[in-house]
């Protein structure tokens, strides 16, 4: 029985990622950071502390990680009207909220980066709530945002299905217990801790279906 969708928000629900590349990118140069041999794929659904331990051996003397942080968040929300959520997220939020199961955000941005996204989805009161990285103990691929977020919503992680893109994200939903959607892209393969891999979000209707309303019945890997 699905009582809950647990969505990531980046790549999921807004096509986010292109504006957190360009920020990183912009500050980056700002600093003085060289991050021209990364490719910009190696940073999708990872959250910030980690991007900066990996870019670290690359920062100039006298640049923190507070500095460079917020400096990235600012130029994110500044543009937050760029942002435009995926194909058909809108519908499909309204359509799983029809079906009384309730909806949560679990992201691995911080707070005013979620905030900035839920304002572009345009959807947000249909959400019962959303967990940023600020939120919990530690980030994606650990699976203490999920486990945080099915206790809050008092239900076992059993009960929620979880929509992710990201290897850290799939990852997370998979340790917590959760079933793992995931949403293919060209950029990221199949994964094999993903329960179901979708190409379109209206999918997830028939999932939700399926496994309520007789069985699991859904197309799975």
């Amino acid at each position: 029985m699905i009582r809950a969708v647990a969505w990531d928000i980046d790549g999921t629900l807004i096509d986010s990622e292109p504006l957190h590349y360009r920020a990183l990118v912009q500050v980056c140069t700002e600093l003085d950071i060289d991050i021209t041999m990364f490719d910009e794929h190696e940073f999708i659904g990872v959250h910030m502390e980690e991007v900066w331990r990996t870019i670290l051996p690359y920062v100039p003397a006298g640049v923190s990680y507070s500095i460079w942080l917020s400096q990235i968040t600012k130029y994110y929300t500044a543009h937050w009207g760029e942002l435009s959520p995926i194909f058909g997220a809108k519908d499909v939020v309204t359509g799983i909220a029809s079906l009384g199961v309730q909806q949560v955000c679990v992201s691995n941005s911080c707070r005013e980066v979620v905030d900035a996204n839920l304002k572009a989805l345009g959807a947000d009161h249909l959400i019962q709530f959303s967990l940023s990285l600020d939120d919990v103990p530690s980030g994606k691929p650990d699976p203490s945002p999920y486990i945080q977020a099915s206790q809050k919503l008092g239900i076992p992680t059993d009960e929620m299905l979880i929509i992710e893109d990201s290897h850290s994200g799939i990852l997370s939903g998979f340790r917590s217990g959760g079933a793992v959607v995931q949403l293919k892209s060209d950029a990221f393969e199949t994964h094999q801790n993903a329960r179901y891999q979708v190409e379109e979000l209206s999918s997830i209707l028939a999932i939700i279906q399926g496994i309520n309303h007789g069985g699991d019945h859904a197309v799975s890997n």
